[in-house]
């Protein structure tokens, strides 16, 4: 998944040159979005952007399946990503969940 050819090189040279706050000008992330876009997968796609995210577990089915959800922060605001992942924790009853001990027969 690491970047190639001309988005190595851009890469690249913003973090040598410490210009990554270019990519707060909309025009320039979108079109930085719109080529990565093309060979990314869906949840790969807040590692290309810097974004935080995180899955979160927070229900269980009757029939016992775990149900979650996926968190995404602003670039660089770790900070508000992880104070609702632990809310969610808090709330869902998460930590007192054990998966039942299946013995294999």
């Amino acid at each position: 998944m690491g970047p190639k050819g001309a988005d190595e090189l851009i890469e690249n040279l913003l973090d040598k040159l410490h210009l990554t706050r270019l990519l707060e000008i909309r025009s320039l992330f979108g079109q930085l979005m719109d080529k990565s876009l093309w060979f990314t997968h869906r949840p790969a796609i807040h590692n290309v952007s810097g974004q935080p995210s995180i899955a979160l577990p927070v229900h269980v089915t009757d029939a016992g399946l775990p149900l979650g959800i996926q968190a995404v922060g602003r670039p660089g605001d770790e900070q508000t990503v992880l104070s609702l992942a632990a809310q969610m924790e808090k709330i869902s009853g998460w930590l007192t969940r054990r998966a039942p001990l299946k013995v294999p027969a």
